[in-house]
C-alpha cells in the first residue's frame, strides 16, 4: 500500500488506486532500532520523507512564551494567569522530560490548587521544586570549590548571571506584553508595582514612573 498507493478490497481481485498521505512521530531512535533489528528497515525508508527534528522541552528557547501561553490557556478570560516570579523561574529552570505533556499537567495543577488566582512557588509540584533547587545547590557549590571551576573565578559567575538574564527577559516579556504598563505588568506577574520598578532598577532597565512606558 504504502510503495503502490493502492489497496485491493476484501472479496475482490481488482486494486483501488488511494490518495495517502502518512505523517509518523516517535521519540525512538529509528536508526539504531533498525541496526538493533526491532524496526523494518524496507518500512522506514518507504515512511522516511520529510523529516522534523524537534527538540525537547528542555532546549527550547522559547519555554517563556509556552508557559505564558499554557497559563492564558486555562484561564476563561484567554489572559495569562498572574505567577510570581520564583515560580515562573522555577518553571523555565526544570528539565521538562515529560516535555510539552508535563508543563501542561504541571501548570493545570498549580491553577487548580493556588489562592487568589495566583501560582506561586509553594503551588508546584515538589518534584519540580526539589531538582532546581538542587541544581542551584550544584551550582552554588560548584562555584565556590576551585577544583569544580578549574582555576577560573569567572566560572563563578555563570549561575548568577543566567539566573540575572532570565529574570530579566521575563520583566521585559511582561512590560512588552502590557503595553507599557507598569500596573499590569506587575499584577500579570504576580508582584507589587513597587515590586516591579525595584526589580527593573536592579537588572538596568529603564522605566519612566510619570507614565507607565516602556523606555529600553
Amino acid at each position: 500500500m504504502l510503495e503502490e498507493q493502492e489497496v485491493v478490497p476484501l472479496g475482490s481481485e481488482t486494486p483501488l488506486k488511494v490518495d495517502l498521505h502518512v505523517i509518523c512521530a516517535s521519540h525512538q531512535n529509528l536508526r539504531a532500532m533498525i541496526a538493533r533489528g526491532t524496526f523494518r528497515e524496507d518500512l522506514y525508508y518507504r515512511l522516511n520523507g520529510i523529516t522534523l527534528e524537534l527538540p525537547p522541552l528542555a532546549q527550547r528557547t522559547d519555554k517563556e512564551r509556552l508557559i505564558r501561553d499554557f497559563l492564558a490557556a486555562e484561564t476563561s478570560d484567554g489572559r495569562p494567569a498572574a505567577i510570581e516570579m520564583d515560580a515562573f523561574q522555577c518553571l523555565l529552570s526544570y528539565s521538562w522530560p515529560g516535555n510539552i505533556r508535563e508543563l501542561r499537567n504541571v501548570i493545570r495543577t498549580a491553577l487548580a490548587i493556588c489562592e487568589g488566582g495566583v501560582v506561586r512557588l509553594s503551588d508546584l509540584p515538589s518534584e519540580v521544586r526539589e531538582q532546581v533547587a538542587g541544581a542551584s545547590r550544584q551550582v552554588s557549590a560548584d562555584a565556590n570549590d576551585p577544583e569544580a571551576t578549574g582555576g577560573d573565578t569567572g566560572a563563578r559567575l555563570c549561575g548568577p548571571d543566567s539566573l540575572r538574564a532570565a529574570e530579566r527577559e521575563v520583566l521585559l516579556a511582561a512590560i512588552r506584553e502590557c503595553g507599557g504598563n507598569m500596573s499590569h505588568a506587575a499584577k500579570r506577574l504576580g508582584i507589587s508595582r513597587n515590586t516591579l520598578y525595584r526589580r527593573c532598577k536592579r537588572l538596568g532597565l529603564a522605566v519612566q514612573r510619570e507614565r507607565p512606558a516602556f523606555l529600553s
